[in-house]
C-alpha cells in the first residue's frame, strides 16, 4: 500500500472475494494483517464482490456485497487509523475491539474505530448471511491536507468502537455509490463524496468519554432496541419503552442515541423502513401493504420516507 502523499486517483477495481488469502491480501494493501480461522487458505469463505478504492486526499474506500459461504471469524491488527463502517442492508455485522465485547451492526447504522496504536479488531460472519457495507480509513500520513490530516491525529487519543450517527441523506449517497450502474468516473466522484462527509461525521462526533453510558444502563438500551428490531410495526410508545428499561424516560432518550448511535424513533422509523424494503424484494408486498405493515397511515409519507434513505422509489424494489 503507498503511504505519504503518492496516493493518486484511481477507479473502483472490483475483485471476488472467495478466500481467506483473498481477503489477506487486500488487508496487506490497507496496511494491516487480516487472520480467519479457516483450514485451507483457498477454501471458498465468501460470494460476491468487494471493491476498493484509493481518493486523491489519501482515504481509502472499500465497498462490499458479500455473503457468507460458511462460519467464519476474521482478524486484523489495524494500526494508527480512524475507520468508519457503514452497513447500508443485509444481516447486521459483529465486531469486537481487543477482545472487549461484541457490538453489534445493523443495516442502516455505521461505526467509527480510532486507533492510537496497533489494535485487533474482530468480526463474526455466519453461513448464508448477506451484508451491503462502505468503509473508510484515514491515516494522518497519507491526507494530502495538512491541516485535515492533523484532525484526524487530534481523534487518535484513544482506541476505541463506538456507534456514529449519520442521517437519511448520507446513507442515499451510500446506496447510490453501490449501485451497479454506476463506474469510472461517477463512481469516483460519488465515492470521493461520501468518504468526506462520513469523515466530516466523525471528526465532528463527541469524544467517546464525552457520552459514555454504564454497561448496565447500556445493556438496557440494547433490550430496547432488541424490542424495536423485533417488532418495528407495533405502535411503541416512549412510556412502555422506558418502563422495558427499568429507567425514566428523559433518560432513555439521552442514553439511547449514546449507544445505539440514533434516537428512539429514529432507529425506529430506520428498522420499519428496512422490514418494508424486506417485504417489498422478498415476499412481494405492494407498495399500500408495506407502508400499511410498517405503520403508515398513508402511503405517499411512506414512499417519500423510503426515498430518503434509500435513495430510490418503494416500487423499484418489487422482485429486485
Amino acid at each position: 500500500m503507498m503511504t505519504g502523499r503518492s496516493l493518486e486517483p484511481a477507479d473502483l477495481s472490483v475483485m471476488p472475494c472467495h478466500s481467506a488469502r483473498g481477503l489477506a491480501d487486500v488487508a496487506r494493501r490497507w496496511g494491516y494483517g487480516c487472520d480467519v480461522d479457516a483450514a485451507d487458505d483457498d477454501a471458498p469463505l465468501a460470494e460476491g464482490v468487494l471493491s476498493t478504492l484509493e481518493l486523491s486526499c489519501g482515504v481509502r474506500v472499500c465497498a462490499t456485497d458479500l455473503v457468507a459461504t460458511r462460519d467464519n471469524e476474521r482478524a486484523g491488527i489495524i494500526a494508527r487509523t480512524l475507520t468508519i463502517v457503514l452497513v447500508l442492508d443485509g444481516d447486521p455485522i459483529r465486531y469486537a475491539l481487543d477482545g472487549g465485547q461484541e457490538q453489534i451492526f445493523w443495516p442502516g447504522r455505521a461505526a467509527m474505530v480510532t486507533v492510537a496504536g496497533d489494535a485487533r479488531l474482530s468480526g463474526r460472519h455466519r453461513r448464508g448471511e448477506r451484508s451491503r457495507s462502505l468503509v473508510l480509513q484515514a491515516n494522518p500520513r497519507d491526507m494530502d491536507d495538512d491541516a485535515l490530516g492533523a484532525h484526524v491525529a487530534g481523534r487518535l487519543a484513544e482506541t476505541a468502537l463506538a456507534p456514529l450517527r449519520i442521517g437519511d441523506r448520507l446513507q442515499a449517497l451510500a446506496h447510490d455509490l453501490m449501485a451497479a450502474h454506476q463506474a469510472g468516473p461517477v463512481a469516483r466522484l460519488l465515492a470521493e463524496s461520501c468518504a468526506l462527509e462520513l469523515l466530516a461525521r466523525g471528526l465532528a462526533a463527541e469524544q467517546s468519554a464525552d457520552g459514555a453510558v454504564h454497561p448496565r444502563d447500556a445493556s438496557r438500551v440494547l433490550r430496547v432496541r432488541d424490542k424495536l428490531i423485533a417488532a418495528p410495526a407495533e405502535d411503541h410508545r416512549l412510556d412502555d419503552l422506558a418502563h422495558l428499561a427499568g429507567m425514566s424516560v428523559s433518560s432513555l432518550k439521552a442514553k439511547f442515541p449514546r449507544v445505539v448511535g440514533q434516537s428512539v424513533f429514529d432507529f425506529l422509523r430506520s428498522q420499519r423502513l428496512e422490514h418494508a424494503r424486506r417485504g417489498l424484494e422478498r415476499e412481494g408486498w405492494t407498495v399500500k401493504q408495506a407502508a400499511h405493515f410498517v405503520g403508515y397511515a398513508h402511503p405517499s409519507n411512506f414512499a417519500a420516507a423510503y426515498r430518503r434513505k434509500f435513495g430510490s422509489p418503494p416500487r423499484d424494489a418489487r422482485g429486485a
